[in-house]
C-alpha cells in the first residue's frame, strides 16, 4: 500500500473522529477566531451571492483572507484556498474563522457558533413561503431554523425584510436592506462579449429567459406541486410546434436556465429531442461554472423574462424589461408550499400574468412590442427594490465590519 493511499486512511480516520458535533463544539469554545477571516459556502458550491460577494471582496479588500468550503469535488476553477467541508481543513478554517457566508444553511450541520458572526445571504427574495412560514416543513428544517435566528439577513426592500422576520423569528435589528451582491452584475457585468460569443447572438434579433423554478422536490411528506413533468411550461395546452414556430418566425433566442433541483429533468427532456432546435439553448450550472460567466450577466442581453414563483423574477426587475409569470400551478403551490402574500401573492408579479400556453404567446409577443405593462411594472419596482445601483455588495461589507 502506497504513502498516498495510507495517508488518505489516516485523514479519514482522523476526521471521523473529530467530526462529533461534541467534539467540534468543544474546539469552537476554546480556539480563537481570526478576525480577518472569512469562510464562505453556497448551494450550489461557489456560486450566487456568496461567490458576487466574495468576487467584491476579493476585488476591494484584500486584508481579509477569504476561504470557499465546498460540498462537492474540489476544482480548480474555485479560486484557493479552498476546501472540503467534510475535511480536517475544511472544519479547521470554519472553527478559526470570525465571519462566514452563506446561501442557505450548508454549515449548520457542522458548528452553530455563538462566536462567529453568520452572514446570510440567501438564495433569493421569496414569493413562496419559506422558513416556520411553510406549510409541511420537513422535520430535518426546523434544525436549521432554530439555528438561523441570530443569523445576519440582508435583503432588497421592506416587505421582504418583513418576511424574514416573520419566516425565521428573527430580530428585526439582524435584518438589513441592502440589495442582493448577484444583482450588482446586472448593471456591472464585463462578460457582455463573452455571452455574446458563448450564445451566438448576432444570429438573433430577441432574447426570451425562461427560469423556472423547481417543482417536484421532496419536502417532508408532501411535494412542493403534484403535477408530472410533461413538458417545460407545465401547460396542458402546451405545443412544441407553435412554439418552434414563434422562434423561428420571430428569430428570438429562448434561453432556458433550469433551476439547479430540476436540471436533470432538463437533461432527460433534451435528450428526447423536446428541446432540439437552433433558437433554443439549455445552460446549466455546469456550462456557467466551466466559462466562469454568472447567468445574471445573462439579463443583459436578455429582452424578457419569462418565470414562475422563482425569485428570479424580482432580480430581473432591476432591469426595468418586461417580465411575464406563469400562474398555471398557482392554486397548487398555495395548497402545498403556500406565498408569503397567501391570495394577494400577484402583488409581488411585476409583469403580465398568464396561466395557459396561448395566453402567453400573446403576452410573449406584446412584451417584445408594445409592453402594455410597463408603467404598472415600474410603478411595482420601489416596493420590491430599495436599490437600483450596483452597490449591494459594498452595503454588506460596511455593515459587516461593523457588527
Amino acid at each position: 500500500m502506497d504513502n498516498n493511499v495510507i495517508s488518505r486512511q489516516i485523514a479519514k480516520l482522523l476526521f471521523g473522529i473529530i467530526n462529533h458535533k461534541v467534539i467540534i463544539k468543544f474546539f469552537d469554545k476554546i480556539t480563537p477566531k481570526d478576525e480577518k477571516k472569512i469562510v464562505f459556502s453556497s448551494f450550489p458550491d461557489y456560486s450566487d451571492n456568496g461567490k458576487a460577494f466574495y468576487d467584491y471582496m476579493k476585488q476591494n479588500h484584500n486584508e481579509y483572507k477569504l476561504v470557499w468550503l465546498v460540498k462537492d469535488e474540489l476544482s480548480n476553477k474555485i479560486p484557493s484556498p479552498c476546501y472540503k467541508i467534510k475535511s480536517l481543513c475544511g472544519l479547521w478554517h470554519l472553527i478559526t474563522a470570525k465571519y462566514s457566508v452563506e446561501t442557505f444553511f450548508n454549515l449548520e450541520r457542522y458548528v452553530s457558533s455563538k462566536r462567529r458572526i453568520k452572514l446570510q445571504l440567501w438564495h433569493g427574495m421569496p414569493l413562496k413561503t419559506i422558513g416556520w412560514n411553510e406549510k409541511g416543513i420537513a422535520k430535518y428544517m426546523l434544525k436549521n431554523y432554530k439555528k438561523c435566528s441570530r443569523d445576519y439577513f440582508f435583503v432588497s426592500s421592506d416587505i421582504f425584510k418583513l418576511s424574514m422576520i416573520s419566516s425565521f423569528l428573527m430580530n428585526p435589528n439582524n435584518v438589513f436592506i441592502t440589495g442582493q451582491p448577484k444583482t450588482d452584475a446586472i448593471l456591472n457585468s464585463n462578460n457582455n462579449d463573452k455571452i455574446s460569443e458563448y450564445l451566438n447572438l448576432k444570429k438573433y434579433s430577441k432574447v426570451i429567459i425562461y427560469a423556472p423554478t423547481y417543482k417536484e422536490v421532496q419536502r417532508g411528506i408532501e411535494r412542493d406541486v403534484h403535477k408530472k413533468f410533461n413538458n417545460i411550461f407545465y401547460m396542458n395546452d402546451y405545443s412544441k410546434d407553435a412554439l418552434f414556430k414563434y422562434l423561428t418566425d420571430n428569430n428570438v433566442l429562448l434561453l432556458i436556465k433550469p433551476h439547479p433541483f430540476e436540471e436533470e429533468l432538463y437533461e432527460e427532456y433534451i435528450i428526447s429531442k423536446e428541446l432540439s432546435h437552433p433558437n433554443i439553448k439549455v445552460i446549466f450550472n455546469k456550462d456557467m461554472f466551466d466559462n466562469n460567466m454568472s447567468f445574471y450577466e445573462f439579463f443583459k442581453i436578455a429582452d424578457l423574462m419569462i418565470t414562475d414563483f422563482s425569485s428570479i423574477g424580482i432580480d430581473y426587475l432591476i432591469t426595468k424589461k418586461p417580465i411575464i409569470f406563469l400562474n398555471t400551478l398557482a392554486d397548487d403551490y398555495n395548497k402545498t408550499r403556500g406565498f408569503i402574500l397567501e391570495d394577494n401573492y400577484e402583488l409581488l408579479e411585476a409583469g403580465l400574468k398568464v396561466r395557459n400556453f396561448t395566453e402567453m404567446l400573446n403576452a410573449v409577443n406584446d412584451s417584445l412590442t408594445v409592453d402594455t405593462y410597463k408603467q404598472t411594472r415600474l410603478a411595482q419596482l420601489p416596493l420590491l427594490h430599495k436599490y437600483l445601483d450596483s452597490k449591494a455588495s459594498e452595503r454588506v461589507y460596511e455593515i459587516m465590519k461593523n457588527l
